[in-house]
């Protein structure tokens, strides 16, 4: 069995998201769909492209267009989860991934709590997984003054591309300074890795005396939440997880050969009981029992009485 564990955790993951967002949680789909306006033009794009996120944004609408047809919907988002997945484990160095495999879902499990709720909007984890994504750009570069100008070069593209998470790749990178890259001196790269904590800090900075939007807004995101209010708890945790299990992938020693099974057993335990309990909480069953996220449709006498020019039509409850 531990020889495929891999694949059939991996397989139980999909099967389980799948049956989730399509069969208990599909009515979230279904409203995520309605509540929102995708325009295919120039000029919606243009829109978009004008503030940091905006890209994100637009890749997350066009994907969530397609939710009317739930299986798609489910599909995607077990897809968008699973690249989260993919991502954090190819972040944990080479010698210790294998190791510690299952760290890898717990951003994962958290980004899907964070979409659990209809107020998070799917562009909160495409910006994840594109920040994710640019992160393992720097990670290649081995000569330190290469990678350092590109990391410097990167900052402001992330922020502009995916928004306020750019503070995670500026955490990432600042891990993998301290704690994997040291043939420099320690006192070198302390003052590399501040430098790249005030580059992150300068952009949204910067882009506050051009944007007519608060400052705090600018920092932490501006289309990962659908009401401004405050910060989702669940998508700082998901960020945090990301750090959090690439330390722990580093600073953990190796397990030895004969304690991998057990070792292998309790990640799978843990991920198990922390993804139901995580998920469990995330989710909101009343506003399914109040018909609150219940979709609507058009009635089919709607249709038919706008043909014969009369009045008095409504949108009536599925």
């Amino acid at each position: 069995m531990w020889k495929n564990d891999r694949f059939i955790v991996k397989t139980c993951f999909i099967i389980l998201a799948l049956l989730f967002w399509k069969g208990y949680y599909a009515f979230h789909i279904t409203y995520q769909e309605q509540f929102q306006l995708f325009l295919l033009t120039s000029d919606y794009w243009i829109d978009k492209c004008l503030h940091p996120g905006g890209i994100c944004e637009y890749v997350a609408e066009f994907l969530t267009q397609f939710f009317h047809n739930q299986w798609a919907g489910a599909i995607i988002l077990t897809c968008v989860l699973l690249c989260v997945q993919a991502l954090t484990y190819k972040l944990m160095p080479a010698t210790r991934r294998k190791d510690w495999l299952y760290l890898s879902y717990l951003p994962a499990i958290l980004s899907w709590c964070f979409l659990c709720d209809e107020n998070n909007m799917l562009a909160g984890i495409i910006a994840l997984v594109t920040t994710l994504a640019i992160a393992l750009i720097p990670r290649s570069i081995q000569n330190a003054p290469l990678r350092w100008g590109c990391i410097i070069l990167l900052t402001p593209f992330v922020y502009w591309i995916a928004g306020g998470i750019h503070w995670l790749f500026a955490v990432l990178t600042l891990i993998q300074e301290l704690l994997l890259w040291k043939p420099y001196k320690k006192a070198v790269r302390i003052a590399g890795s501040l430098l790249f904590l005030c580059i992150a800090f300068l952009c949204p900075y910067i882009t506050s005396f051009y944007l007519q939007y608060p400052v705090i807004r600018l920092m932490t995101g501006i289309g990962y939440y659908r009401y401004p209010t405050g910060i989702p708890l669940n998508g700082i945790l998901a960020c945090a997880s990301v750090c959090l299990a690439l330390l722990l992938s580093i600073c953990l020693p190796p397990i030895k050969e004969k304690r991998k099974r057990i070792a292998k057993g309790m990640q799978i335990a843990a991920l198990g009981i922390l993804g139901w309990l995580g998920i469990y909480y995330a989710c909101d069953w009343q506003k399914r029992k109040s018909n609150v996220l219940r979709p609507l449709y058009i009635h089919p006498a709607m249709g038919q009485n706008h043909q014969n020019g009369r009045k008095g039509n409504t949108i009536h409850p599925a």
